[in-house]
């Protein structure tokens, strides 16, 4: 901003010598030229607004759509600490963080989460880095299931990523289904083919 008032003044400086020389018309258009040559640059380094912030984000620089899921039931809903769950969820494949955050479950709503990750695969040779990405998708869902004894809970997880041989065009998949009993304050791990490990820990519900 400074630079900028210095230019300005500056400007003055040299239109006011052009004057002498050249006559009170000459120094109004030479001044003219120049303040405006100068507002266009200091509007410029004082950061104008982009082009790019002006046209509307494309479908594929978009979330994809959120479906509502509804579960229907004609058992009466419960609202307590004993019918709403509190997990923190951490998935991870072939030692690379793929996810990481917390889940609330009700007594008869579960919690879904899916990732799509794309990005370049650094094991791979440079010259083949345009072509070898890892792409990589997961899908985990964990549902409470209502028992006489009590409530446990049904993990999925999917996982398919693209296989880590540079030179193979190749889709590798992993998965893990399987019930899970757990307490609050206890930690649990599971896994899958192709390093897949998912860890949760059951909190308590907030009062």
């Amino acid at each position: 901003m400074e630079a900028c008032v210095w230019s300005s003044r500056a400007a003055e400086t040299r239109a006011h010598g052009a004057g002498v020389t050249s006559g009170r018309a000459a120094r109004r258009a030479a001044d003219a030229f120049l303040r405006a040559a100068i507002a266009a640059g200091c509007a410029a380094a004082l950061g104008a607004p982009s082009q790019a912030q002006v046209h509307a984000p494309r479908d594929s620089d978009k979330p994809r759509p959120i479906p509502n899921y509804h579960v229907l039931t004609d058992t009466p809903r419960r609202n307590t600490s004993q019918q709403n769950f509190l997990f923190r969820a951490e998935i991870s494949g072939a030692g690379r963080l793929l996810w990481a955050g917390d889940l609330h479950l009700a007594e008869y709503n579960g919690a879904r989460i899916e990732t799509d990750l794309r990005d370049i695969d650094s094991q791979c040779d440079f010259s083949k880095r345009r072509i070898a990405t890892r792409n990589s998708g997961v899908v985990l869902s964990l549902a409470p299931v209502d028992l006489e004894e009590g409530y446990r809970f049904r993990l999925k997880t999917f996982w398919a990523r693209r296989a880590p041989d540079c030179g193979v065009d190749r889709t590798d998949t992993s998965w893990i289904n399987q019930p899970v009993e757990i307490e609050v304050g206890e930690p649990k791990v599971f896994t899958g083919d192709g390093g897949l490990v998912v860890r949760l820990t059951r909190l308590a519900w907030p009062d």
